[in-house]
């Protein structure tokens, strides 16, 4: 299969619009195709009607008064770790840290250079 758009089997030319319209339509009349429509098609209506019925963007509790008292949170920067090694002109970027358990003063740090 040519996987640049879409499968394609190997008689297709994707490049041709007048070949892929022409297997659509063929795909399209079969019946297995339709029945997977068809099954589909509740389980599409289900998560539409579950993302209709709440609105992520509205305030819900816009003038409610809070139960409990927050407080603010600081943090502190007790040490910077840089990694010194470049491979190939990429910097490394931490991609984990661990603690030791014997105590806060070991750690353990991977990298990673990430090129996606």
């Amino acid at each position: 299969m040519y996987h640049t758009e879409g499968g394609w089997p190997a008689g297709i030319d994707p490049t041709e619009p007048v070949e892929t319209i022409r297997w659509r339509k063929k795909v399209e009349r079969e019946v297995p195709f339709m029945t997977a429509v068809k099954d589909l098609t509740s389980t599409i209506e289900k998560c539409i009607e579950q993302n209709n019925q709440i609105d992520l963007f509205e305030e819900y509790f816009v003038d409610e008064i809070s139960e409990h008292l927050t407080e603010n949170i600081t943090t502190k920067t007790l040490m910077l770790f840089k990694d010194q090694c470049m491979k190939d002109g990429f910097k490394r970027g931490v991609s984990e840290i661990s603690w030791s358990p014997e105590g806060p003063i070991k750690i353990t740090v991977s990298y990673a250079i990430n090129l996606f």
